[in-house]
């Protein structure tokens, strides 16, 4: 989630509300990322693709899009599709021939 915050202060506030969020025994946690890796340069439609099927039978699929890389700073989109879960069989329309 850091890779959202760009300026000091914004990671400050984050900091600050995600120390006072926590419900008593609730855990944070984080994960890294070494930016010489250059993920990002893999952040494209087709590459970045992920599909999760949701308990309630609607299906996400995710893509993330590199919007400008610029003074260290790489900008992007997510895009998530969530379709409705299908229709009960009776429920379908027939297949036309």
């Amino acid at each position: 989630m850091a890779q959202f915050f760009v300026t000091d202060e914004e990671w400050r506030q984050a900091l600050a509300d995600l120390h006072r969020a926590p419900v008593p025994g609730g855990r944070l946690t984080f994960d890294t990322r070494d930016p010489r890796a250059r993920g990002w340069e893999r952040w494209n439609p087709a590459d970045s693709r992920r599909e999760v099927n949701l308990p309630d039978g609607r299906h996400v699929t995710a893509t993330t899009e590199i919007n400008a890389v610029a003074d260290g700073v790489v900008s992007f989109t997510i895009y998530l599709r969530v379709c409705r879960r299908h229709a009960p069989a009776e429920h379908r329309r027939p297949a036309l021939p």
